[in-house]
């Protein structure tokens, strides 16, 4: 049996992939530059949920949620992808520094929603 997170996890990491394959093909990215602001939302959404897939599955014996290891994995997986940016030179240098704290932020406040959304989804027996 599916659990919902898992559906929900999958669900917004193939939005997240459609949207950031039409965003690199029509050059979304350039002419909208808030539309970064939003995929760094929507991606601590899904690393959030996805942090949380495992808590609620049935073949683990992890039984707590909580929002701190959550937001955690979400910096965690924030930093690294500003390290690959700033590793290929993707955002401008100049304003390197604003940038990253600013998806961080974003990052983190996706993944914020996302964990309230997974634990809405989920029986209680599993939050803490």
């Amino acid at each position: 049996m599916h659990h919902i997170t898992t559906v929900l996890f999958l669900f917004l990491l193939a939005g997240i992939a459609i949207a950031h394959y039409c965003a690199l093909e029509w050059y979304i990215y350039w002419l909208y530059p808030w539309f970064d602001i939003l995929m760094h939302f929507w991606g601590g959404a899904v690393v959030a949920v996805g942090a949380l897939t495992p808590v609620f599955s049935s073949c683990t014996r992890i039984r707590v949620a909580s929002l701190g290891v959550a937001l955690l994995i979400v910096l965690g997986v924030g930093i690294a992808w500003e390290v690959f940016e700033w590793y290929f030179v993707i955002v401008d240098s100049h304003d390197y520094l604003e940038d990253t704290v600013l998806d961080l932020i974003m990052d983190l406040g996706g993944g914020a929603i996302g964990f309230l959304l997974a634990r809405w989804l989920q029986p209680k027996q599993y939050i803490a």
